[in-house]
C-alpha cells in the first residue's frame, strides 16, 4: 500500500508539472517594453510628416565591395554622402548554428555593424528567414510545418531551441552601457504570400497566430528579450480583412507594416497601388494604435534613372509612414539601391534632398 500511495504521489506530481507546463506555453503574456525600445517608438511620433530611408544590408555588402573581405563601405553612403537611418539585418541560419547568415555575414560581424548603426544614431530592424524546421530546407521550402511546431506538436521542442539560440544572439547586442539595443524585430514576413513555409497555403491564419503568439512568449516570456519591437509585415494585399487574416492581436505586435516591391516599371503599375496600400495602412494603424512602414520595397537594377522622385517619392508623400526599406545590394544583376555610377544616383541625391526624407544624420539629431 506505500508502494501504490508513493507510485500515486509520483503520478500526481507529473500531472500537475504538465498541467502547469501547457498553461505556460498557452498563456497570455503581458509585454513591457525596455525604456530604450519604448524611447524609439516614440521617436517616430516625431516625423510631422517625413519619413526615415532605410537599406537591408547596408554596411555588411555591397555592389562592388564586401566587408567579409575587409573592404569596408555604404552603397548609399558613397551615393549622397550619409547612412540610412534604419538599417535592415536577417539572422537566417542562426538556428543551424552557421558562423555567417545565409547571405554569408558573418554574425560576429553582423554583432559589431549592428552597434556601429546604433552608436550612428540609426534604428535597428531584424527579419529572421529561418529554414523549414521540418523538412529541413530552406526558408522557401514549403513543406507543412507550423502545426507540427507549435505546443504539442512532433517538433515543438526543436523550434523551441532555434529560438533559443536566435535569443542567445540578439542578447548579445548591447550599447556602451550595457543596455539592449531596440530591435524592430520582423518574423514570419510575407505571410500573405505562399513562397515561405510559414506562408499561406502552408498553415491556417489560426496556426500563424499561435506561431506568432509562441514565437513572442519565448523571446519575451522565457528569454526576457523586451527590447525587441514586433512588426507584423505581410506581402501587398487587396483590403484590410487580407491584411489582417493573420494579425494575432494588439497586445503581441507593436508595429505593422507591408512589402511591395515594384514589378511593373509604371506609375500606374506600382505608385498609385502603393498609395492606396499605405493609405489602408495608415487606416489599420489608427484602429490599432500602431505606427506603419513600408518595410520592403525597391525596383531590381534600378533601370528607370528617374525612379526615385518620380515613383517612390510620390507613394510616399503625406503617407505617414515611418520609413521605407530598400532591399540588399548584391551584385550588378541584383540591387535595389544605387552605387557611385548607377545611372539613377543624380536622381537619389535629389531624393537625399527632399525635405520628406530623413537619413542617419538629420534622424540622429532629432530629439526623442
Amino acid at each position: 500500500m506505500r508502494y501504490l500511495a508513493f507510485f500515486l504521489s509520483v503520478a500526481l506530481i507529473l500531472s500537475a508539472s504538465c498541467s502547469v507546463k501547457n498553461q505556460d506555453q498557452n498563456q497570455e503574456v503581458k509585454r513591457f517594453l525596455s525604456k530604450e525600445a519604448s524611447a524609439a517608438l516614440e521617436k517616430l511620433k516625431t516625423l510631422d510628416g517625413r519619413f526615415l530611408v532605410a537599406h537591408q544590408d547596408a554596411t555588411s555588402y555591397g555592389v562592388k565591395w564586401n566587408y567579409s573581405d575587409s573592404t569596408q563601405g555604404c552603397d548609399i553612403f558613397d551615393v549622397c554622402g550619409d547612412y540610412p537611418a534604419v538599417y535592415g539585418f536577417d539572422i537566417g541560419h542562426i538556428e543551424l548554428d552557421h558562423p555567417a547568415n545565409l547571405d554569408s555575414v558573418d554574425f560576429n560581424l553582423m554583432n559589431r555593424l549592428i552597434r556601429e548603426a546604433h552608436m550612428r544614431g540609426g534604428l535597428i530592424t531584424i527579419s529572421w528567414h529561418l529554414d523549414n524546421p521540418v523538412s529541413g530546407g530552406h526558408a522557401w521550402d514549403t513543406a507543412r510545418a507550423v502545426a507540427k511546431i507549435l505546443p504539442g506538436g512532433e517538433y515543438h521542442n526543436k523550434y523551441v531551441s532555434w529560438v533559443a539560440k536566435a535569443a542567445a544572439f540578439l542578447k548579445g547586442l548591447k550599447d556602451d552601457r550595457g543596455e539592449l539595443i531596440p530591435v524592430f524585430f520582423r518574423p514570419f514576413h510575407e505571410m500573405s504570400g505562399g513562397w515561405f513555409w510559414w506562408g499561406t497555403g502552408h498553415r491556417t491564419p489560426g496556426e500563424y497566430k499561435k506561431l506568432w503568439k509562441e514565437t513572442v512568449r519565448l523571446l519575451y516570456g522565457v528569454h526576457g528579450l523586451n527590447n525587441l519591437i514586433f512588426v507584423y509585415s505581410t506581402d501587398k494585399v487587396g483590403n484590410e480583412e487580407q491584411y489582417l487574416a493573420c494579425y494575432p492581436g494588439d497586445d503581441w505586435v507593436d508595429m505593422i507594416g507591408l512589402d511591395f516591391y515594384d514589378r511593373s516599371g509604371t506609375l500606374e503599375g506600382y505608385t498609385e497601388p502603393l498609395k492606396t496600400s499605405l493609405a489602408m495602412l495608415e487606416k489599420v494603424g489608427a484602429a490599432h494604435g500602431k505606427p506603419f512602414a513600408l518595410t520592403e520595397t525597391g525596383y531590381e537594377t534600378i533601370p528607370d534613372p528617374e525612379w526615385w522622385t518620380g515613383r517612390l517619392l510620390p507613394a510616399m508623400q503625406g503617407s505617414g509612414a515611418a520609413w521605407v526599406l530598400l532591399w540588399r545590394n548584391d551584385r550588378p544583376t541584383h540591387h535595389y539601391a544605387p552605387y557611385p555610377g548607377h545611372p539613377s544616383s543624380p536622381d537619389f541625391i535629389k531624393f537625399f534632398n527632399a525635405p520628406e526624407t530623413l537619413f542617419g544624420r538629420e534622424w540622429a539629431a532629432l530629439n526623442p
